[in-house]
């Protein structure tokens, strides 16, 4: 790990913890996106370094209670490897925009992600009850933060169909999110 106060880490736009103000306009800015801070990617000590530097703008916001709740979520178990670059990767908001699109112009999966990491999707198509894998896809050396991924549909049949994505850094891996999308003829 670098050391304390390093500022932001290469290319991931999180802090390194150990800067009170890099982590908090890391944590900051993470929660205005969605008003949620997204969970497990930031360390207990960089979650504590935010909350010292706080203005009371941001008491009225939510802030200070998502930083509050996020730092329970952590001390209490709810992150594994312990939240921050060095646990497992963690995947979040997982959709497809548009969710029903035209096979011949196709769609963007977007994701967050906790840390930089491999991910890969399972695309899968609904058959009756059932699902049928068609094939997988890997998208490597993937970013902290949100991303969003060109989805082209060409050759995919009109019907229901969903993507399960994993995180893969080193050897820990993210629980598995989904994101269902439909092609309309």
């Amino acid at each position: 790990m670098l050391a304390a106060g390093a500022g932001l880490a290469a290319g991931g736009g999180t802090a390194w913890a150990g800067d009170g103000f890099a982590d908090y306009a890391a944590v900051r800015g993470d929660f205005q996106r969605d008003r949620v801070i997204t969970a497990c990617r930031f360390t207990v000590e960089q979650l504590e370094n935010a909350r010292s530097v706080m203005t009371g703008e941001d008491e009225y916001s939510g802030l200070q209670g998502a930083i509050e709740s996020e730092i329970v979520r952590q001390r209490t178990g709810g992150c594994p490897g312990g939240g921050g670059l060095e646990g497992a990767p963690v995947l979040s908001r997982a959709r497809f925009v548009p969710a029903t699109f035209r096979a011949a112009r196709g769609s963007s999966l977007r994701f967050g992600l906790s840390r930089r990491a491999t991910v890969r999707i399972l695309l899968e198509r609904r058959r009756g009850r059932r699902w049928t894998r068609l094939s997988t896809l890997v998208r490597s050396n993937r970013r902290a933060g949100d991303n969003a991924v060109p989805f082209r549909s060409r050759g995919l049949a009109p019907g229901a169909y969903r993507a399960t994505l994993t995180a893969v850094a080193g050897r820990r891996r993210s629980a598995p999110r989904r994101a269902t999308f439909r092609v309309r003829r």
